[in-house]
C-alpha cells in the first residue's frame, strides 16, 4: 500500500500492515476483502518480516513496531507461527506501546507459552496511570513515530483492543481488572465535546475498541432495577430497560450530624446487564491543610517581584512595597493528559490583578507584567497536557507590607460516569 503515487518506491510498511489488519476486521463483520489484494499484502508483509525492507526514515523502534503489527495481522490467517513470533522477541524493548500490544496479540493468536504472554502484558501495564475514573497509557516517543500516525488516543485504543483479546482468552485473569472500563472512559473524553475524534486512525481504532468492549462487557441489554442507600436511609432508585436510558442521578445534601460520622453507601442491583456507577462527596474542610498534597496533579507556584529592572524570586515571608509589580508562575506536572480540569489560584491578599486587555488597567503595570498566557480551552473545559507552565500573570501591590497567600487547587470537574 502506498500514499498518493502507486509505485513500489512509495510503499508504506505501516499502511500495508494496517490495511491487512483492517481486512481482518472487515472479515469479522461478515465482509469479504478482495482476495488478490489480500494475498499480495500478505506476501509483502512476510517479506518485511524476513528481510530488512523498511525505508531509511524508519528507526529501529519504528521498524520493530511495524513488524509487530504485521505479525498480528498475519497471525489472524495462520501465515505466521509461534516460532516466527518468538524470533522477534529480542526487538520488544525497541517497540512502542502500540507495537507491544500487537506483539501480545500475535503471541495470543499463535498459542505462545503463557509465560511469554504474561511478560509482555506486564511490560505494557507498567506504563498505565490512573486518574479520577479514567486511565491512560503513556510513553515518550521521538517525532519519527508520526510517520506511523502515532497519537495517544490511537495507541491507547489499540492497547484496549488487545487487552480485550487477552481477557477473552484468559477470562480468569485478574491482572487487567477494570482497566478496559477506565480506558473506555478516557477514550470517550478524548473527543473533547466533539462527536468524532480528530483523524481517521483515531476514529477507526477507537470505534473498533468500543465495539470489542461492548461485545465482551455489554452482550446483554440492561433489564434491571437499582436502589441506593446510605446505611438504612434510602437515596432513591430506578429502572433501566435499554442502553439509551438517561443516567440516574441521586443526591443527598450533607447534614449537621454528618461531620466525623462513618457511613456505608450500598447499591442494590436486580436483573440483567452491566451497571456503571460513580459516587462523589463534596465538602468544605473545617481547617485548610498547611502542607501540599499531591493527588495526581502536581502544581508548583513561584512569586517574583520586579526591582531595579530585574525579577527577584520571593521567599516566605514575602514583604512588598506599595505599587510593586509581582509576577506569578505556575508549573503543572502530570504523568498524562487530563481533561475538564480546573486550576484555581486565589489572588493573594494585598494584590490587585493587572490585566492589560482591560482599558482600566495601569499601562505601566501592564507593561511591567509582560505577556499573559492562558490554558487552551475546549468546548466544555480546559485541557491540561502532561506538563505545562502557565506564566506570567501580573499583580500590583496596593497595600504593601506582608503578602498573604492561599493554596492552589486543581480538580477534575466533570466525568461521564454515572449510573447508566
Amino acid at each position: 500500500m502506498v500514499y498518493y503515487i502507486a509505485k513500489d518506491e512509495h510503499a508504506s510498511p505501516y499502511l500495508s500492515a494496517f490495511t491487512l489488519l483492517s481486512f481482518n476486521w472487515l472479515r469479522q463483520q461478515g465482509y469479504r476483502p478482495p482476495g488478490h489484494v489480500e494475498r499480495r499484502l500478505q506476501d509483502y508483509l512476510l517479506n518485511l518480516l524476513r528481510h530488512d525492507a523498511t525505508p531509511e526514515s524508519y528507526s529501529k523502534g519504528m521498524t520493530a513496531t511495524v513488524r509487530a503489527i504485521a505479525m498480528a495481522a498475519l497471525a489472524e490467517s495462520g501465515k505466521v507461527k509461534s516460532a516466527d513470533v518468538e524470533r522477534f522477541r529480542g526487538h520488544l524493548p525497541a517497540m512502542n506501546l502500540f507495537g507491544c500490544s500487537f506483539y501480545l496479540r500475535a503471541l495470543l493468536l499463535t498459542g505462545a507459552p503463557r509465560a511469554q504472554q504474561q511478560a509482555v502484558l506486564d511490560g505494557i501495564l507498567a506504563h498505565a496511570n490512573e486518574g479520577s475514573g479514567g486511565m491512560v497509557f503513556s510513553e515518550s516517543l521521538d517525532s519519527g513515530f508520526q510517520i506511523l500516525h502515532s497519537s495517544t488516543v490511537r495507541d491507547n485504543a489499540a492497547i484496549m483492543i488487545n487487552l480485550l483479546t487477552w481477557l477473552a482468552a484468559n477470562p480468569a485473569d485478574k491482572s487487567v481488572g477494570e482497566m478496559p472500563v477506565r480506558l473506555m472512559r478516557s477514550l470517550s473524553l478524548s473527543r473533547k465535546g466533539r462527536d468524532h475524534w480528530p483523524n481517521t486512525q483515531e476514529n477507526l481504532f477507537v470505534a473498533k475498541a468500543l465495539v470489542d468492549y461492548a461485545r465482551l462487557y455489554e452482550d446483554q441489554a440492561p433489564r434491571m432495577t437499582v436502589e441506593a442507600r446510605l446505611d438504612e436511609e434510602s437515596l432513591g432508585g430506578g429502572r433501566f430497560a435499554s442502553f439509551t436510558e438517561p443516567p440516574l442521578l441521586l443526591k443527598r445534601p450533607l447534614k449537621a450530624g454528618d461531620a466525623g460520622r462513618k457511613a456505608r453507601l450500598n447499591l442494590k442491583k436486580e436483573g440483567e446487564g452491566r451497571l456503571y456507577y460513580a459516587a462523589r462527596l463534596a465538602y468544605s474542610p473545617a481547617q485548610l491543610p498547611d502542607a501540599a498534597v499531591n493527588a495526581g496533579i502536581e502544581v508548583h507556584r513561584e512569586y517574583s517581584v520586579k526591582r531595579q529592572g530585574k525579577w527577584l524570586l520571593l521567599r516566605e515571608p514575602m514583604v512588598l512595597r506599595t505599587g510593586e509589580v509581582v509576577r506569578v508562575d505556575l508549573y503543572v506536572s502530570l504523568p498524562a493528559e487530563r481533561y475538564f480540569v480546573v486550576l484555581d489560584d486565589p489572588v493573594p491578599g494585598g494584590l490587585e490583578p493587572v490585566n492589560r486587555d482591560l482599558a482600566t488597567a495601569s499601562q505601566q503595570d501592564a507593561a511591567a507584567g509582560g505577556r499573559r498566557k492562558t490554558t487552551r480551552r475546549g468546548p466544555t473545559g480546559a485541557v491540561i497536557p502532561a506538563g505545562m507552565r502557565i506564566s506570567p500573570a501580573a499583580g500590583a501591590s496596593i497595600t504593601g507590607n506582608c503578602c498573604t497567600t492561599r493554596c492552589v487547587s486543581t480538580r477534575s470537574v466533570w466525568r461521564p460516569a454515572a449510573i447508566t
